[in-house]
């Protein structure tokens, strides 16, 4: 008897005998049988274990560059192979770790075997940590986070096989995977982010997309690259995200005085711990982007029907669809050749250093630009950034921006938004917001420290002698200059002094900010959606979790699940109900528009929020 295991992100199943347990010291013999098989335990294709070639591209839909669904060991030595490919087939195996990071470490590791080989060392058994330094050492030259990736492969290895084979963590090995200064690893990664696009160089581009695109004489394939950069300029998406949209990912909405509006609705794979689940995420979409997808709609509809797809971008050499990341930045890189004189693109790195430069060497480039040498433009993510720091500095909260960009975290902030660092405050006008609500009394503060901050508010007041009906505009211009605010998922921090750091900052307590629990964390009743929606995550986090038998981290998430529900969802539907009755849904609505899925189902969402509470038991999960 088996257990079937299904892979939904490569679309297999696979069977597991009931007397094995991945990562329990039974993996040698398990692997011994399939190599006297020599077949992989999937239920599609034949995949040989003694091949050097694993080729997983055939099974997945996921849009993943189809190099990292392929596995060669023709390049690592015959004496480390089978120890590598175990490795590669556990990690598929164990079913939680992302295709494309199990590829990662995969390339590291046999880069490491050849060295080792080389070293005169034939079996795992006999590296030693003077071996493994040896090698770290010769790749000081590495970037930071090269460098973390190679010890973190070499690392991970030796924690599978020390799981499923012979321990050989000793101590001298486990030194050397330490975490070093986390501040410099962090300052090193700060400088290496995208920076924006300048100003000067986006409006150049954009008013040439645009020319581009309504041009009919231009070359169909430009035309299309043109309309795909002109929706990424806008919305800021992944171009992965951005070329896995269809015909009718446009949605319309009916607003409560009769106006029409649009948003685009689209996958994301980004904020899953695996790929075996999606998200559906919706964004705002503006004139300029409905204009380069409905343009892309007609100029691509006789491939679409050519091909039998209703994807968005379908250009006619594309064998696979969707496209891939790599082959439209090839695409991209002929756009930004073929305009580059009007673009400002040729040769100009030392006026846009903040822009990629490449050398092109190919015959395309000479022949439009025979005595140039460069080509400058912006990368994919570079759009993100642009499109995040444009809405913050145009004073919309950064829990927005991170909705609309399809984050959960506020980690992710700092990474697309590049925000004054002087400011006590990160965001003025949501402060502002925040304290205008808190002074006047319109909402209630809501929180475990809620009554004592009122109460020294009140005091701050009366000290101060302020009329809050004369003197709200002032109040809040003196609070927001020694009180930081900072937008956090779901809730706002709100601490005693902009000199005194939060311990909670951390990253290794990052847990507290991103649920709520932190006693610097307050909430209000409009927030609701946002804590509501944080549940649903964790509820879905919880089921993958228990399919894959994680029974300790299933135990802490319920009990996480609880805490903001009982903490956070239910005070803040609580103190939502007081309103609507107070204001009426409509007024509510029109304020908080992002309330609409709540108000309208309140009932049934405060019953299934109810119902959370106890999940724990009900699961008989002990």
């Amino acid at each position: 008897m088996a257990n079937v295991i299904v892979l939904n992100y490569l679309q297999l199943e696979y069977e597991l005998e009931n007397d094995y347990d991945i990562n329990k010291l039974k993996t040698e013999n398990y692997i011994e049988r399939l190599k006297i098989v020599d077949k992989l335990p999937f239920n599609k294709g034949t995949i040989y274990f003694s091949e050097n070639l694993w080729d997983f591209s055939q099974y997945t839909a996921l849009n993943v560059p189809k190099n990292y669904l392929i596995f060669n060991f023709k390049l690592c030595p015959d004496e480390f192979k089978d120890d590598l490919k175990a490795y590669v087939l556990i990690r598929i195996l164990e079913n939680n770790n992302k295709i494309q990071s199990i590829h990662r470490k995969f390339e590291e590791l046999h880069k490491f075997f050849r060295f080792i080989i080389s070293e005169n060392i034939f079996s795992v058994y006999d590296i030693n940590a003077s071996k493994i330094n040896k090698y770290i050492n010769k790749k000081d030259f590495l970037a930071p986070k090269s460098m973390k990736l190679l010890k973190d492969s070499i690392k991970n290895f030796y924690e599978f096989y020390s799981a499923n084979y012979k321990d050989l963590m000793t101590s001298d090995i486990k030194n050397l995977f330490k975490e070093g200064d986390n501040n410099m690893f962090k300052n090193n990664c700060e400088k290496r982010k995208y920076p924006n696009i300048p100003d000067e160089y986006f409006n150049t581009l954009i008013k040439h997309i645009l020319s581009v695109i309504d041009n009919k004489n231009e070359k169909l394939e430009l035309r299309a690259t043109a309309c795909i950069l002109l929706i990424i300029s806008q919305t800021g998406l992944r171009i992965s995200e951005l070329l896995e949209l269809h015909t009718h990912s446009i949605k319309e909405i009916t607003l409560f005085n009769g106006e029409k509006r649009h948003y685009l609705e689209y996958k994301t794979w980004k904020r899953e711990n695996g790929n075996n689940a999606y998200a559906i995420e919706n964004t705002f979409i503006n004139d300029l982007s409905q204009k380069g997808f409905q343009k892309l709609i007609t100029l691509h509809q006789k491939n679409r029907e050519d091909k039998k797809t209703d994807l968005l971008y379908v250009p006619s050499r594309a064998k696979i669809l969707p496209v891939q990341s790599t082959s439209f930045n090839k695409s991209m890189l002929s756009f930004f050749s073929y305009y580059g004189e009007d673009l400002d693109a040729i040769d100009s790195q030392d006026k846009y250093p903040n822009l990629k430069t490449t050398q092109i060497h190919d015959k395309y480039f000479f022949c439009l630009h025979p005595d140039s040498k460069t080509l400058t433009y912006p990368v994919t993510p570079q759009y993100r950034v642009r499109v995040c720091t444009d809405l913050y500095n145009k004073g919309i909260p950064l829990e927005y921006i991170r909705k609309f960009m399809g984050h959960l975290t506020s980690a992710m902030e700092g990474y697309y938004v590049r925000p004054n660092k002087n400011q006590v405050q990160e965001d003025i006008t949501f402060s502002k917001k925040v304290l205008k609500d808190i002074v006047s009394g319109d909402v209630t503060l809501l929180g475990s420290n809620a009554n004592e901050f009122s109460e020294r508010l009140k005091e701050f007041l009366k000290v101060n002698k302020y009329n809050i009906a004369t003197n709200i505009e002032e109040i809040v211009e003196t609070l927001s200059k020694t009180i930081p605010i900072r937008n956090k998922t779901g809730g706002v921090c709100i601490k005693s002094s902009p000199l005194r750091e939060c311990s909670k900052d951390a990253m290794t307590n990052e847990l507290y900010c991103a649920y709520g629990v932190c006693p610097n964390i307050f909430h209000f009743f409009y927030m609701s959606e946002v804590s509501y929606r944080q549940g649903k995550e964790l509820l879905k986090t919880i089921t993958i979790n228990i399919e894959r038998g994680h029974r300790k981290q299933v135990q802490k998430e319920l009990n996480m699940l609880k805490m903001i529900t009982t903490q956070k969802i239910i005070p803040e539907l609580n103190e939502l109900e007081k309103e609507l009755l107070k204001k009426g849904a409509q007024r509510i609505l029109l304020e908080y528009p992002d309330l609409v899925e709540i108000v309208e189902n309140f009932d049934s969402i405060y019953k299934e929020v109810k119902s959370w509470i106890n999940l724990k038991e009900s699961l008989s999960i002990n």
